[in-house]
């Protein structure tokens, strides 16, 4: 799989590398401690957000794409993809200015039709056990519950 054509699309928003005006907006939100308490990855500098985000990467190394709204050509979100074989794992966040307004779940729909047109089968993703929000959103795209650790739990969605 070409490490640039992470690119990919739903209908309001554009998943595609980082590009360097994107990391004053992300870094807006992913610093916001109290908005990220289930995210691992906050609370950088900017030049240590450069570092990670701007050089391409490999989706067996993971890579941290940026959601961008094709409407304000703005940073809203972002998605982590890893892939390990024929799976992938999933994680997202969306800025806060932006919750509760579909993006997300529009994004994620896009992402798992992406994922299995390259001929993947199953897409993981942890979620904290307190994170109801992403509990529901993974649950009503028919993700299933496979286990539970002390802190989070592992969710599956399988092509059928």
């Amino acid at each position: 799989m070409n490490k640039n054509n992470f690119i990919f699309e739903s209908k309001r928003c554009i998943v595609r590398n980082f590009i360097e005006k994107d990391i004053d907006e992300f870094i807006k939100y992913r610093n916001n401690l109290e908005w990220m308490k289930y995210q691992d990855y906050k609370g950088l500098t900017k030049e240590q957000y450069i570092k990670d985000l701007l050089p391409k990467k490999h989706l067996k190394f993971g890579v941290q794409l940026a959601i961008i709204n094709k409407e304000t050509n703005t940073l809203i979100g972002d998605i982590f993809l890893l892939q390990e074989k024929k799976s992938f794992w999933l994680g997202y966040t969306i800025n806060p200015n932006y919750q509760k307004k579909g993006y997300i779940s529009e994004v994620v729909i896009s992402c798992i039709d992406w994922i299995f047109s390259k001929g993947n089968y199953r897409i993981m993703a942890n979620v904290h056990k307190d994170n109801t929000p992403s509990i529901n959103l993974l649950e009503k795209l028919n993700f299933k519950k496979i286990k539970e650790k002390t802190e989070e739990y592992i969710y599956q969605y399988k092509k059928d």
